[in-house]
């Protein structure tokens, strides 16, 4: 299929999404990783259109990795955690570094990052810090000390401030949890409830057998709260939250075995159900809440292949023979549950699909390193029966996660051209140009502009952002 340049109904595409739930409590538009505690990769503004442009703003002396997720707050501060440093840019009236934190003396990953806003006290970024990590010694700082911890810093000006560590030591979560065994990978990442709590997964091993958790704290205090078991397996890489009411939370946890939903209320947290899901290898993205009314449901998407290598990149793939939506129904004791095949072309899955709360956008992944192999980009909606393709756009590489402007009517990503060079993109959503380019911006080369799976952030005044090793690529 031949992509052109196409803005016809671009303009109109603000009447034709509808606005995934937002947690009152993160701090802007784009306050964690996905954009929203459904994990819906999507943003209210406008991103950019037509011919674009792009350019490198360069981290600070002493900060470097690639960050993995971006996070902005309502003053303006947009906030990363790369492989080695917390770090942040002022995005008004231009995008600037301004200052880094070291987190770690080897390079590792947090999952994601949260902001929280300012109700009652300070602007809160919390960056996991899970077991495994060699800290960074900050003597004198809030932030010495061992992990798996979360650390909560102040969202202000000025050098960043670390305000407390909320600890998550194997005695401890063995008593709150009732666990056995030896503490795993935990605190990989965090999730905003409703209530203003967050909530970390834990991990157990006895032998090969794994067992996670989900424990809950206070930001603010850095008290544990509560603990409950999800069930055999390890989580995938995170977990998407709605609202009940009243300050409640319903929270859907994916791991390699089932999908649970668990209820949280205060202190109280219960299994409310378990779907068994057999997954060839793993998901190797989030789960993610889609639809509206009595349609509603949890999508995961399963590749033939994933990455199974966090630090490598090394890719596997299963024997079977097509990648999979799997859908939830949402309620109900006994979810009713279903799947569809992909595209061919959807091979590799290990970035999160996007929606705008009623398609879901998922495009085939290359991984670390420049792969002119992989590439196709597919979007599917409930149809009443089940999910049915809206759109496809095979020939198109869109290597990160997807960001959807319900301002513009486009997801946005990168990836390789067939010169194999990168270049950042945008895709119509919706009418008969469904799935043709609304943006095009040529970047660079691979070797210094891949995005590796990162996301892209929509800024003010129709500019996107993602990272790469070197620094932040502004999209106008």
């Amino acid at each position: 299929m031949r992509f052109i340049i196409t803005m016809a109904l671009v303009c109109w595409a603000s009447l034709a999404w509808a606005e995934p739930p937002r947690n009152p409590n993160l701090a802007s538009d784009w306050a964690m990783g996905h954009g929203s505690s459904a994990q819906a990769a999507f943003s209210a503004r406008p991103g950019p259109t037509g011919q674009g442009s792009a350019t490198l703003v360069p981290y600070g002396v002493g900060v470097k990795g690639t960050s993995p997720w971006l996070v902005e707050t309502g003053r303006g501060a947009l906030y990363g955690a790369s492989l080695t440093h917390l770090f942040r840019y002022r995005t008004t009236p231009d995008l600037v570094f301004e200052t880094g934190f070291q987190l770690t003396r080897v390079g590792s990953i947090s999952w994601n990052i949260v902001a929280l806003a300012g109700r009652g006290g300070p602007g809160l970024i919390i960056v996991p810090q899970p077991l495994g990590l060699r800290p960074a010694v900050h003597r004198g700082s809030a932030c010495a000390g061992q992990d798996p911890a979360l650390l909560v810093f102040e969202d202000r000006d000025g050098p960043l401030r670390c305000l407390r560590q909320i600890r998550f030591d194997a005695p401890t979560i063995r008593r709150l949890c009732g666990a056995r065994g030896e503490m795993g990978y935990t605190a990989s990442n965090v999730v905003p409830l409703w209530d203003g709590s967050i909530a970390v997964p834990a991990i157990f091993r006895i032998g090969g057998a794994r067992v996670t958790y989900l424990v809950t704290a206070n930001p603010r205090s850095g008290n544990l709260i509560a603990c409950v078991q999800v069930g055999a397996g390890r989580p995938t890489n995170n977990i998407p939250v709605e609202s009940l009411g009243g300050g409640r939370s319903a929270l859907y946890v994916a791991t390699d075995q089932a999908l649970v939903r668990i209820d949280q209320t205060g202190s109280t947290m219960t299994r409310r159900w378990s779907v068994p899901i057999d997954l060839a290898e793993r998901t190797g993205t989030t789960p993610t809440l889609v639809g509206f009314g009595r349609d509603r449901f949890v999508v995961l998407v399963e590749g033939i292949c994933a990455v199974t290598g966090v630090f490598s990149g090394r890719i596997a793939c299963s024997n079977r023979d097509a990648s999979r939506l799997i859908w939830v129904r949402r309620d109900g004791a006994r979810p009713e549950v279903g799947e569809v095949r992909l595209p061919g072309f959807i091979r590799t899955v290990e970035n999160s699909p996007a929606t705008d709360g009623r398609q879901v956008v998922i495009a085939d992944y290359g991984g670390y390193r420049a792969n002119r192999r992989a590439g196709g980009v597919v979007s599917l909606a409930w149809d009443g029966r089940g999910f049915a393709p809206v759109w496809q756009a095979p020939d198109v590489q869109m290597n990160g996660v997807l960001t959807i402007s319900g301002g513009s009517g486009l997801v946005y990503s990168s990836g390789l051209d067939t010169s194999r060079r990168i270049v950042a993109r945008g895709l119509i959503m919706h009418g008969n140009n469904a799935g043709r380019l609304g943006y095009v911006a040529p970047v660079g080369a691979p070797r210094r502009f891949l995005d590796r799976g990162v996301n892209t952030v929509i800024l003010s005044g129709q500019r996107g952002v993602y990272s790469v090793d070197e620094g932040l690529v502004l999209l106008r």
